[in-house]
């Protein structure tokens, strides 16, 4: 089976990552102007490979194309959690933790 990917990827590899770069730049276009008639005679005015790019970042980032909602979810996977493994960054000397239980146990009785 032939991949989809194939003919842009071809496309893609022929170019520097530093040349599409400078494609994306010049000819990108804000979200607010995409309807305007004006945007629309710039996209018509790209090169093709310019237009591949576009159109393959919009695929891969369909939501860029919405506006932002406040009670939207945002989707991350980031896992942010603290290492409880090991000796304590701070900790009291042996000495006046043993005085400190004793205290606590006799506060207890």
């Amino acid at each position: 089976m032939r991949n989809p990917n194939a003919f842009q990827t071809s496309l893609c590899s022929n170019f520097s990552q530093k040349h599409l770069q400078t494609q994306m730049q010049s000819i990108f276009v804000s979200i607010s102007q995409l309807t305007s008639e004006k945007a629309a005679n710039r996209v018509m005015e790209m090169t093709p490979i310019a237009v591949i790019v576009l159109i393959m970042s919009l695929r891969k980032f369909p939501d860029i194309t919405k506006p932002f909602r406040p009670d939207q979810e945002i989707k991350h996977s980031p896992v942010h959690y603290v290492e409880t493994t090991g000796r304590p960054a701070v900790a009291k000397a042996p000495d006046h933790l043993r005085i400190a239980k004793d205290e606590f146990q006799n506060m207890t009785d």
